[in-house]
């Protein structure tokens, strides 16, 4: 078994490739296999089909949410986290990172609709790197609010809930937005250098220590 096994020999990207344009083009004669030579020559619908499938696959995942909290329902990340553009993306938007030390809420959710859409949802991650460019502000709103529906997308968050959340950082998002950029100007910060060594102690209460930013 373990002589058979050392002869396994496992196709590269590229060998996939040209097997799914010469599988889906349908217009390679005498084999299913594409050659450099005639890849152009497969249907335009399935070129894009594999440009979004090798692009989904080609994405590198950002670091896992690590998260600490405060006393009171305030969070921060332990570790950086990422959002990385898919190469159809990267022509209009950039790579994110939110710094280890960034205070955040989560999911911005009204208490009324925590039944259906809680703090802690599967669109926490997304939620978080929203969250930081509504306080960083070096993208526009409408980036900030598009990002935040392609990382939902990335972490298969389904279509309904990805467009209740939009519809509402759209509608209510510029408060939000207001209310960050006037306290980053009054001098306020939501990036820490040093973390709290007690557990209870509160966000209302550490953001006024100056040794912590």
């Amino acid at each position: 078994m373990q002589h058979l096994l050392r002869k396994v020999s496992f196709p590269t990207r590229r060998q996939v490739t040209f097997t799914l344009l010469g599988i889906l083009g349908g217009e390679f004669s005498g084999s299913a296999t594409a050659t450099e030579s005639n890849i152009g020559t497969a249907s335009p619908e399935a070129q894009a089909w594999l440009a979004e499938w090798i692009s989904k696959r080609s994405r590198a995942p950002g670091n896992p949410l690590k998260i600490a909290r405060f006393g009171d329902p305030v969070y921060y990340l332990v570790e950086p986290i990422q959002w990385f553009p898919d190469a159809r993306q990267s022509d209009r938007f950039k790579a994110v990172e939110a710094p280890a030390g960034f205070v955040t809420d989560l999911a911005s959710i009204p208490r009324i609709f925590w039944s259906v859409l809680p703090t802690n949802g599967d669109y926490v991650y997304a939620a978080v790197i929203h969250d930081y460019l509504y306080w960083a502000q070096y993208t526009t709103k409408d980036e900030a609010d598009k990002i935040l529906d392609l990382c939902m997308d990335d972490f298969g968050i389904g279509a309904v809930t990805r467009a209740t959340i939009i519809g509402g950082v759209s509608v209510f998002g510029q408060r939000a937005w207001d209310a960050n950029k006037e306290a980053r100007e009054s001098g306020q910060s939501r990036l820490l250098k040093k973390f709290p060594d007690n557990a209870s102690v509160k966000w209302t209460e550490w953001r006024n220590n100056v040794d912590a930013f």
